[in-house]
């Protein structure tokens, strides 16, 4: 086998690796750390450590098998790729990440032998690192060959019959194959991997690999295949990302005297106006959106515009509105079926917090020395400053939430609002850097108060740490970002790999919790996707189409379903071109009809994701529910395309008609057979023709 990338990969002894970093500083530099898809992109969690002369800086960490990507992060803000590793890949805001591969032992030796034996070095299921996963009566199991070196798959439950396993997209490197055995979790469920090839059979099982049927059983017990169950709500819910100062300006008596115009460049410390109360104003274009639930950026007293920097967090920042406005635009909002999620940043607060402020005034003796970690005294606020902060910005001093003062005022907050203000949950900024405990205390804190609270992390990369039932529910799914950029915006990846990327994604986590992943093109933090497209309205409405059909929690940022653009930050932080809000804009009439279209479907919301065509320019797939279908089919390419797509159940063994929620156009399937014609640069999304049509939307009525 010829394997690519040979100075990236790496071979394993076990199902991890002990790697060294390496990083030959070019000039002086005073801090150095590797961030990447193995920590969640931490810059703090992975320090490196210099040799004498402080020019070459190590760390060996320990990573699992697979594919990751990387940079060094140098003094805390500059992040460049590895400059020692000659293979990147566009890392979707205009750099490059470096990228490598731990694969498993022996790699490089066949898997089979000459006698026909396999070698464990070419099978992998582990039930206990995500390959077991309990959803909705079923065990949903994942086994991994390499390419080539089985024949079949299946899986035996002792003392019932085997099931095969169907194999997915897989890469150079592994072959999935993905099954389901029926399951109540009443008791403990033992099963074994069957593997064949030719007349030969193998077993898997809890013992590694043996001939015939020799292998003990894998045994899963209740409480180990689910232990994460979100709210049920979220699945079914569109999301709708406010930035409060520049959403609308519904109060101008409470604009800061430096109130820029509403179209003005944004600026990284400029206000433009905008309040609660503009968001009050337009509730009725929300609803008309079809949105369940927004979610706002920081509300709370704070110096910024963004509101990333807490002066106080038991009071809403005075340009925005005041603490009794605030709750009644939830309760407003809920009684309009539109859901509230609040933005907490529990990682640092501003210079002006009171603690931090009786530090900066009485220093080495201040009752609140203990809050955060000064380097040395006098404090400074100063670049670079003299004590923790994030990112090393001046303007923003991190906790100590080892300090059980800290830790007690920062877990009464939720408390504080959740029980002023109709809140269903809570977004958790640069979650990743707050200790896991923290975030322990916090679940029992909000859930005591509502169950069905949403609690959402920030992290970049794998967020499985955080999502084992005691911590978040949920992360924002920037690696869903990262599929839909490459397949969609840059058309730098082929369908293949998009849906490779998505499956393996959708399995990281398993069905229950991808279902309330909260999924995104755009946020304050990027830039925003139409700009990616290159300012091409059909890929970013072929985006919109994979953000709504794809499990999990849609996020629109607001201004995107308008066809607003906008480069990093700061300006992907413009004025809500409200001007934009017509019946004439296709942008608006796509996300209006892609969200009524979900809100309408139960397998949009929550059904299996099935393959049903992946080749260069295109990608087709179901979403499968029960007796309810869905069918997602994107086409990038600049010539027209035509599929025949064989559709999964329940349509494959009736006919029927399914109507496309884009164009109004009917499309007949018969004898499971789906024929669909899509113009270049197009997307279409068929869901059964059952009552009521939707109606092409030129027909439709937009406010």
């Amino acid at each position: 086998m010829i394997v690519p990338l040979a100075a990236a990969l790496l071979l394993a002894s076990s199902a991890e690796l002990l790697r060294e970093f390496r990083y030959v500083a070019a000039e002086p530099v005073e801090s150095v750390a590797v961030a990447g898809s193995f920590n969640g992109w931490s810059r703090d969690a992975n320090p490196l450590r210099p040799d004498a002369d402080r020019r070459v800086w190590r760390i060996a960490l320990s990573l699992p098998i697979g594919r990751h990507s990387y940079k060094f992060v140098l003094d805390g803000r500059r992040w460049v790729r590895d400059p020692a590793n000659p293979h990147a890949e566009d890392d979707g805001f205009g750099g490059e990440n470096s990228i490598l591969w731990v694969l498993p032992p022996e790699y490089g030796r066949p898997a089979r032998v000459g006698d026909g034996r396999l070698t464990e070095a070419g099978v992998a299921h582990r039930p206990t690192q995500g390959d077991a996963v309990w959803d909705r009566g079923r065990l949903l199991l994942t086994v991994r060959t390499r390419p080539g070196d089985v024949r079949s798959v299946a899986v035996e439950p002792i003392g019932g019959r085997p099931v095969e396993l169907q194999p997915g997209l897989g890469d150079e490197f592994q072959q999935a194959w993905k099954g389901a055995l029926p399951w109540d979790r009443r008791s403990v469920l033992r099963y074994r991997v069957l593997l064949r090839d030719g007349s030969a059979r193998w077993t898997l099982g809890e013992d590694g690999l043996r001939p015939g049927s020799e292998a003990r059983a894998f045994a899963i017990r209740p409480e180990q295949a689910a232990p994460l169950e979100p709210p049920a709500w979220v699945e079914r819910t569109v999301f709708y990302q406010i930035f409060p100062d520049r959403f609308d300006n519904g109060d101008p008596s409470n604009d800061p005297p430096t109130v820029e115009p509403w179209d003005a460049p944004p600026k990284w410390y400029t206000f433009l106006g905008g309040d609660l109360e503009g968001v009050r104003r337009r509730l009725p274009y929300l609803a008309g959106l079809g949105v369940g639930a927004v979610y706002l950026n920081p509300i709370f007293v704070s110096p910024s515009a963004h509101g990333y920097e807490t002066t106080d967090y038991l009071r809403v920042e005075p340009r925005l509105g005041t603490n009794d406005g605030f709750a009644r635009l939830t309760r407003e909002l809920k009684a309009g079926g539109i859901r509230t999620v609040l933005d907490g940043v529990f990682n640092h607060t501003s210079v002006d917090f009171f603690a931090f402020a009786d530090l900066r005034r009485h220093g080495e003796g201040s009752r609140y020395r203990g809050w955060y970690t000064p380097h040395s005294f006098p404090i400074r606020v100063q670049n670079p400053p003299n004590y923790h902060a994030w990112f090393n910005f001046p303007s923003m001093p991190k906790l100590n939430h080892a300090n059980p003062e800290a830790r007690a005022h920062l877990l009464a907050v939720p408390g504080f609002w959740m029980e002023r203000a109709e809140l269903a949950g809570w977004r958790l900024d640069v979650a990743d850097e707050v200790p896991s405990d923290f975030w322990r205390d916090f679940r029992r804190v909000v859930k005591a108060i509502d169950p069905q609270a949403w609690i959402v992390g920030e992290v970049w990369g794998d967020a499985r740490r955080w999502l084992g039932g005691d911590q978040w529910d949920s992360a924002m799914n920037y690696p869903f970002r990262e599929a839909a950029v490459r397949f969609v915006a840059q058309r730098s990846e082929p369908a293949e790999r998009a849906w490779a990327r998505l499956e393996a994604l959708y399995w990281r986590y398993g069905p229950t919790v991808s279902r309330n992943m909260m999924n995104l093109l755009s946020s304050h933090d990027t830039p925003r996707f139409l700009t990616l497209c290159g300012g091409d309205r059909g890929l970013a409405k072929l985006g919109a189409t994979l953000l709504m059909a794809w499990p999990g929690a849609p996020s629109v940022y607001y201004g995107d379903e308008l066809g607003m653009e906008g480069g990093p930050d700061p300006d992907n932080r413009r004025g809500m071109r409200w001007d934009l809000a017509t019946d004439s804009n296709d942008v608006l009439a796509h996300y209006r009809a892609l969200i009524a279209a979900r809100n309408a479907s139960r397998a949009l919301q929550s059904g299996d994701p099935a393959l049903l065509h992946a080749r260069g320019d295109t990608l087709a797939f179901a979403r499968v529910l029960e007796d309810d279908l869905a069918v997602v089919a994107l086409h990038r390419g600049d010539r027209p395309a035509e599929l025949r797509l064989r559709l999964p159940q329940p349509a494959n063994s009736s006919n029927l008609t399914l109507v496309d929620a884009l164009s109004g156009k009917r499309s007949a399937v018969r004898r499971g057979v789906l024929v669909l014609t899509l113009p270049a640069r197009s997307s279409a999304l068929l869901v059964p023709a059952r009552g009521s049509v939707p109606a092409p939307l030129a027909e439709r009525n937009l406010p």
